[in-house]
C-alpha cells in the first residue's frame, strides 16, 4: 500500500483497516499536522499490528515538528515475508 494523500494520510492511518497489507509506504505531511505525539501514536499503532516501522530520517524529540525546510517524512512499514 502506498499512501501520498497530502495530509489525509493521518485519517487513513488512524481509521482504516491495515491488516491486509504486508508493506506500507507513506509520505507523512507535517505541514498539515505538526504534532509529533500524533505521529508517534500512528507508528505505535502500526507496530501493534505487527509492522516493523522504519523512517526516512530521525524524528526529533519534542511534541511539535519544527523542521519547516523538510515538512514531510517517508514512513515504511513491513511485516511477514
Amino acid at each position: 500500500l502506498k499512501i501520498d494523500a497530502e495530509g489525509a494520510e493521518i485519517e487513513i492511518l488512524d481509521n482504516f483497516s491495515l491488516d491486509k497489507f504486508k508493506k506500507i509506504a507513506v509520505e507523512y505531511h507535517f505541514s498539515f499536522d505538526m504534532s509529533l505525539i500524533r505521529f508517534r501514536k500512528i507508528c505505535s499503532r502500526l507496530e501493534g499490528l505487527g509492522y516493523k516501522v522504519q523512517l526516512e530520517h530521525k524524528v526529533p524529540s519534542g511534541d511539535v515538528w519544527m523542521n519547516f525546510r523538510k515538512p514531510n517524512i517517508m514512513l515504511f512499514a513491513s511485516r511477514g515475508q
